[in-house]
């Protein structure tokens, strides 16, 4: 091929323009182009690379699908999510192969929707793992469009929330316990004022019992034992709304354990209780009858989940609670506990009943056979420990329940005395002023404390108490006071009666039980504390204690 060049000839440039269009330097040029082209692609191919290598070592799940969702790239995190483990096996993939079935419907109703129109959407879907177990987790879709703007690939990011969802939901289902404690101990407190004066005029009854029928004094008794019963339940809201008494000593649970296993064989036959219990397990600081009440109700629920035979295991070991741990016990903080397991080869429970298996009053027994009491009362009791209950269940494979209870760190408080003392109702004398603003509890308290060789003042509030104290100071020995009153309450009651005689003992009476208001009243000087509806013997002990340590002479005495 000729070239022509039209004007002034340059033999230098003529020469390289010939080298040039030689065949041999027209191959050396395509070679050079071939070679940039090379380099461009070798970059682009790099840069790819890098570009999945990011994606790859990113810290929440990735998936590059094509516009029809057919998966062309997953990494790592997303291999790890979804339990694949190689990219084999989720490429060519749909991605609505890993979407659970609640998961598609979304994406028919919401997701498709939105990508359709705004290119985007962001929201909880479930995934499906290769297992086929579910989890939640946070997506986002994106479409990625060309330079026309019309989609092309889509982008899907995931995040499994799970845990979040887990956590938010125990502290949802904390609240809500938490009120229900509320109303719970309110309710406790109504009902122990009205059991007290059933109590009261009950065990008035049985003093006198010896002029009564044989019926009657069986008719005393039912009516006895029925208060004793609601008496019972009211502890045990009162267990669960974190009002009850709570004795604060050192004891060792192992000793618990053994105690409630010997009342379960005795109780229930059908079943067999094994025990692997730590012989080094240190000491716990609580109220011995409450952990007890506590572990016997768990045991009973359990024998009565197993239908014919089986077996009840419970085991104790010390646990540290730290960093991940705590994820699993969020009202729990760093430190050593406890860890008591209760193991039944029951029936088990189904999800929505383990769903409800704290509220008060929920039972899956018969009317007849159970008040729903018994692990709302677990709940609170473990809560007024500073410790904490879960339970695990699967239907048809039995119940796990998991115990944590702080570790006792003051080697100052007193071990636990085993000892009981009880003195028989006996007559004495002296005169006592009873305030209370229940009308039943007046009345039928004071006839009870008569029928013991007490004289019995009453008032109905604070303010009618400072009146009769102004007249009978002199003359008493001992003042009941409840904690609970309109007009005047307990507590600015009692700091008026001390400013009138400082030696007068005073009882704190309540429907609740002893709490920091009445610790508080007891620092202060206050006698004791005495919890309605009244047991004859633990108020008559109480009185005999306190009423007689001042004589109404020396308080006579003293006055002047």
């Amino acid at each position: 091929m000729e070239f022509a060049v039209f004007g002034k000839r340059s033999t230098s440039r003529d020469s390289f323009f010939r080298r040039l269009q030689s065949p041999p330097d027209r191959i050396t040029a395509l070679e050079r182009e071939n070679q940039q082209l090379k380099a461009h692609l070798d970059m682009a191919l790099m840069r790819e690379r890098r570009m999945l290598n990011m994606l790859d070592a990113a810290p929440g799940g990735v998936l590059l699908c094509d516009i029809a969702g057919r998966i062309d790239f997953g990494n790592r995190a997303l291999l790890s999510l979804v339990g694949y483990t190689s990219q084999t096996e989720v490429v060519e993939k749909n991605f609505r192969d890993l979407i659970s079935e609640e998961g598609k419907r979304l994406l028919s109703a919401r997701v498709i929707p939105a990508l359709r129109d705004e290119y985007r959407w962001s929201g909880e879907i479930s995934v499906k793992r290769a297992d086929d177990s579910e989890f939640t987790a946070f997506a986002d879709f994106v479409y990625v469009t060309d330079d026309g703007l019309i989609p092309s690939a889509m982008i899907i990011s995931l995040k499994d929330v799970s845990m979040e969802r887990r956590l938010e939901e125990q502290l949802y289902q904390s609240q809500k316990m938490e009120a229900i404690g509320t109303l719970a101990g309110g309710i406790a407190h109504d009902m122990n004022n009205v059991l007290s004066a059933i109590f009261n005029l009950g065990s008035l009854m049985k003093i006198n019992a010896a002029q009564f029928s044989d019926s009657t004094r069986q008719d005393i008794e039912d009516i006895i034992y029925a208060a004793k019963r609601g008496r019972d339940l009211s502890r045990d809201l009162l267990g669960f709304a974190r009002k009850g008494t709570y004795l604060r000593e050192r004891l060792n649970f192992n000793e618990i354990v053994e105690e409630v296993r010997k009342l379960v064989v005795r109780t229930v036959s059908h079943v067999d209780v094994q025990l692997l219990l730590d012989d080094a397990l240190p000491m716990i600081e609580g109220d011995h009858g409450q952990l007890s009440h506590a572990l016997m109700n768990i045991c009973l629920n359990a024998a009565d989940a197993i239908p014919e035979s089986g077996l009840i295991s419970i085991s104790t070991e010390t646990v540290k609670l730290d960093g991940l741990d705590l994820l699993a016990w969020p009202e729990l903080s760093t430190g050593r506990y406890i860890n008591v397991n209760i193991i039944d080869t029951g029936e088990g429970m189904s999800p929505d009943v383990l769903e409800h298996v704290f509220e008060p009053f929920f039972s899956t027994k018969e009317t007849d056979k159970g008040t729903g009491l018994g692990l709302s009362m677990v709940y609170g009791t473990l809560k007024s420990h500073d410790g904490a209950v879960r339970i695990e269940s699967v239907k048809g494979a039995g119940t796990k329940v998991n115990l944590l209870i702080p570790i006792s760190r003051n080697a100052r408080m007193p071990l636990r005395n085993t000892g009981q003392f009880r003195v028989a109702p006996q007559r004495c004398s002296g005169k006592i002023l009873l305030v209370d603003d229940e009308h039943m509890i007046r009345r039928s308290a004071s006839r009870l404390l008569g029928s013991l060789g007490y004289k019995v003042l009453v008032a109905a509030n604070g303010v009618e108490a400072l009146e009769v104290l102004e007249q009978e100071n002199a003359n008493l020995c001992l003042v009941i006071l409840d904690l609970v009153m309109p007009v005047m309450d307990g507590e600015k009651t009692y700091h008026r009666i001390r400013e009138i005689d400082n030696t007068l003992p005073v009882l704190i009476s309540s429907g609740y039980s002893k709490g920091e208001k009445v610790e508080n009243l007891i620092s202060a000087g206050a006698a004791g504390f005495v919890q309605k509806p009244f047991d004859v013997s633990v108020i008559a002990e109480q009185i005999l204690e306190h009423a007689r340590t001042v004589s109404p002479t020396k308080r006579v005495n003293q006055l002047k």
